[in-house]
Parts: C-alpha cells; structure tokens; sequence
C-alpha cells in the first residue's frame, strides 16, 4: 500500500513537472517569434557596417558611384569609427544624402559611464534604436585596453546566478551592434581596444551568425584589425 502511495506521489510530481516544462516552452516559442520579428524589421535597410569592402564597392556602383569610394566609406566606419555619414568629409553631399536614404548607420547612443574609483573601469549603459539597453564595459591593464561587449538584448538561458536572463530574451544584437560598442568605448576613452571580450548580456553562441559577422568585422585588417587570440567568446 505504501508501495502504490509511493508511485503515484512520484506520477503525480512528474506530470506537474511536464506542464511546467510545457508553458514554459510556449512561452519561449513566444518570445523566440517576438524576437524573429523584431530582427527582420531592423534588416530592412541596409547595414552599411556589415558590407565587406568588396560588397559595399558593387553596391556603390549601383548607386552610380566610382569602386574607389568603398574604400573611403569603410575607412570612415571601420578605422576612424563614424557616428554618422555626415562626419564623411571626403565624400560628396549628394552620396552622403543616398546613403541616409538607402542604408543604417548603427550608432548607439551612452546613456550612462560609471566609472570605478579602484582601478579606473568604466561600464557604459547603451540605448539600442528600439530603445533596449545593454551595458558594456572597458578595463585598463598593462598589456592593452580590454573591452567586455553584449551580444542580446536579455537571455534565455536561464542561468540563476545572471541577472540578465531575468526577463527573457527580447532579441538579437546585429553584428552592427556588437562592432559600435567596441567602436563607441574607444571613441570615448581616446585610447585604443586591443582586446575585446564577447561575456555581457546574452549568449553568444546562441546568437552565432551574428557573432561570427562581428569577429571578422572586427579582425579585418582594413578596420580595427585586432589579433583573432586578443578575442574571447564566453560561453
């Protein structure tokens, strides 16, 4: 008799676990379809940051543009960091003006610095275009400036001991996104990043095509070109 009290106790415990498991995993698939829908919305223009020097060359001709300006345009984003086609001194104002029209320019906007009195770093609050916010956070050492960027905006990972998965994941950060805090915190601080650190909000490896766009983004050596070994993806 125990016996049978026994195992329906454990039934019991085990079809309750099931329709937790069930709502939560509509509740993702939830989420996962706000998120997708959001992404594609911020896709519709083009990401003038994520076009390769060969790319944005063949779309420049498209707009009736001579090649040799692709690589002006990726000079301006990649090297000297522009917050927007109107710091492009070297290119026409008729250019300038297709470019607005036809592609983004992701800049992010600092909310916040706080910066420690121990040992100097700093941790950046971002606004997104969308109005989501990730932190980023810049580390001085004696071989180099380290910068920890946030691959999405909140997690799904549902690690207990990160605040960040506290309320779900909301979407994907761009590559785009991921380049302009590295190139925002470098800009700001006046010194340059020569490691970069992929360990803020979000999962990386859950947000991977995008990840991979970044690190070669990033490692270019028309832009930035820091060292493939000067980068950690924590996971």
């Amino acid at each position: 008799k125990a016996n049978r009290t026994g195992k329906l106790c454990i039934t019991m415990i085990v079809l309750a676990m099931i329709g937790v498991m069930s709502v939560q995993i509509v509740n993702l698939y939830k989420k996962d379809q706000q998120y997708i829908e959001q992404e594609a919305g911020l896709q519709k223009q083009k990401e003038a940051e994520i076009a390769r020097q060969k790319e944005l060359e063949e779309y420049l001709v498209s707009l009736g543009e001579k090649p040799f300006r692709a690589k002006q345009i990726y000079s301006w984003i990649h090297e000297k960091q522009a917050a927007s086609f109107d710091e492009m001194t070297n290119i026409s104002k008729k250019l300038k003006e297709d470019l607005k029209n036809t592609c983004r320019l992701v800049t992010l906007r600092q909310v916040t610095v706080q910066c420690s009195k121990v040992d100097g770093t700093e941790k950046y609050l971002f606004a997104l275009d969308d109005g989501n916010m990730v932190e980023s956070v810049l580390m001085r050492y004696h071989h180099g400036n380290s910068v920890c960027i946030s691959s999405q905006a909140g997690c799904r990972m549902g690690c207990r001991f990160c605040a960040s998965t506290l309320d779900g994941l909301v979407r994907n950060l761009t590559p785009s996104e991921m380049l302009d805090q590295v190139y925002r915190i470098q800009r700001a601080a006046g010194q340059r990043v020569s490691h970069v650190v992929v360990m803020g909000t979000g999962e990386p490896l859950d947000n991977y095509e995008n990840l991979l766009k970044f690190i070669r983004l990033l490692t270019d050596e028309k832009g930035m070109h820091i060292s493939q070994r000067n980068i950690t993806v924590s996971t």
